[in-house]
C-alpha cells in the first residue's frame, strides 16, 4: 500500500505518487501528502529508525516515489 500521494498546489487534484515533476492538468506544483497513519500502522518507521545503516537504507521506504508501473 502507497504511503503517501501527490497534490497539486494549483488545481488541488490528486496523484499516485509516481515521476511527476508538474500537474499533468494544470502544470502546478505538486506537494507529498503523507498517510501518517499508515505509516504509523504499518511500523516501518519505527522499525527503521533503529537500524543501524545509511540514511537510504533506513528510510527508503517512506519514500514516496514508486515505478510508474507498479501505480
Amino acid at each position: 500500500m502507497m504511503s503517501a500521494i501527490l497534490k497539486c498546489l494549483g488545481c488541488g487534484e490528486q496523484f499516485p505518487a509516481v515521476e511527476h515533476y508538474a500537474c499533468p492538468s494544470c502544470d502546478g506544483e505538486l506537494d507529498v501528502q503523507y498517510d501518517h497513519d499508515l505509516i504509523r500502522d504499518e511500523g516501518v518507521f519505527v522499525r527503521n529508525w533503529k537500524q543501524p545503516a545509511p540514511f537510504a537504507a533506513r528510510f527508503g521506504a517512506l519514500l514516496p516515489l514508486v515505478r510508474p508501473e507498479e501505480a
